[in-house]
């Protein structure tokens, strides 16, 4: 349980290849921090909805996410790595429900849309930035690997993504001090006649999370706090995880982000750092 981070991203360095895309949405599309800029198969089959990545030499990978997706209620994803490209495979997910059941029965009344399956409506996706994000429970250093999207009765006839996220993770010792804030903000714009009528300029809402790591030993101050910093600056992607056991609220409590600004780590006590962060979502 607890936060974590996702950094360094190698998906943009390796060479896609597999599946069925469209000409004019190819997979590489997803080598792109666009995610608008979207990535289409074929059709919905099975074997057109696989992506096949070569990093070119291993790489240590903690976390994978497809953000973006248009993947739908009965939908499933497979993670799965290997060090000779697949004459073996060295690590799998298994198949992981995109939507899992997130209600019983007895929180919904029987007219409700999701009764029988427990899961979001489209009603409750709606304005969220759609990701299903697997934490790897090892140290993964693997050259080759693969993401199988099952999913063929997907009403859209084609699956679709806007990005793919494969890199490090942190999970810091300690978890966020009591406090964290998570929330939307906005860049809507508001002018007021004379008459005091106000008008709108619409823009979309973005995730914003806010949390202290109130006790962090000095190996891991080092380590990881500080060369995360290095690395992401305030424009590398993160992807965050407010707590890696939860699967409820998993869609509003996980994002593609970035760093809002670089706090610097205080040593409030010898051989003990404190560090703060801001996450702001990217749409």
């Amino acid at each position: 349980m607890g936060v974590l981070l996702g950094y360094s991203n190698r998906i943009d360095s390796a060479i896609l290849s597999g599946g069925a895309w469209s000409a004019g949405l190819p997979v590489t599309n997803l080598q792109t921090r666009i995610l608008g800029q979207i990535a289409r198969t074929a059709d919905a089959t099975n074997t057109s909805s696989v992506i096949n990545i070569d990093f070119g030499v291993a790489r240590n990978i903690q976390i994978a996410s497809l953000v973006n997706h248009n993947i739908s209620l009965f939908g499933r994803v497979v993670f799965s790595a290997s060090s000779d490209n697949f004459a073996t495979t060295s690590y799998t997910s298994g198949e992981i429900e995109v939507w899992p059941a997130v209600y019983s029965s007895d929180d919904l009344e029987w007219e409700d849309e999701s009764w029988w399956t427990g899961t979001y409506t489209a009603e409750d996706t709606e304005g969220y930035t759609t990701n299903i994000t697997h934490i790897i429970p090892l140290l993964a250093y693997y050259r080759y690997w693969r993401i199988s999207i099952l999913d063929d009765t997907n009403p859209d006839g084609f699956i679709q993504l806007g990005r793919v996220f494969l890199g490090s993770a942190w999970q810091p010792t300690r978890d966020a001090e009591v406090g964290l804030g998570l929330g939307w903000e906005t860049l809507t714009t508001v002018q007021k006649a004379l008459s005091g009528t106000k008008y709108f300029q619409h823009r979309s809402p973005y995730r914003v999370t806010k949390f202290t790591l109130n006790v962090i030993d000095l190996d891991e101050a080092m380590n990881k706090a500080l060369e995360i910093d290095k690395l992401m600056v305030i424009d590398g992607e993160v992807m965050f995880v407010q707590d890696t056991n939860d699967t409820i609220h998993a869609m509003r409590r996980r994002y593609l982000g970035t760093m809002r600004e670089l706090n610097l780590i205080e040593f409030p006590y010898v051989g003990l750092g404190k560090k703060a962060y801001t996450i702001e979502e990217i749409i």
